[in-house]
């Protein structure tokens, strides 16, 4: 930006700054967005990652409940 220009005054000098200033700022935000963006990501993958766990409990009436996704997704299976 600087390396043709002979002699520099002042204010081109605090015209670059400003605009380096700027491009920080914008580079900083975008970095923030990305960092959030991949702990959400991160998050995201371990819970699919985690198996899916099915527990069984005996209701009074002395039937069998399931309680997890495995029951949401036997109940699809059965209904489909």
């Amino acid at each position: 930006m600087l390396e043709n220009q002979a002699p520099l005054d002042i204010a081109q000098l605090l015209s670059c700054i400003s605009k380096i200033q700027e491009e920080n700022r914008q580079l900083e935000t975008e970095l923030q967005e990305l960092t959030t963006r991949r702990d959400h990501l991160v998050s995201v993958n371990a819970r699919l990652s985690l198996p899916a766990v099915s527990s069984v409990t005996m209701t009074t009436a002395g039937s069998v409940k399931l309680n997890s996704s495995a029951s949401q997704a036997s109940t699809a299976i059965s209904n489909g």
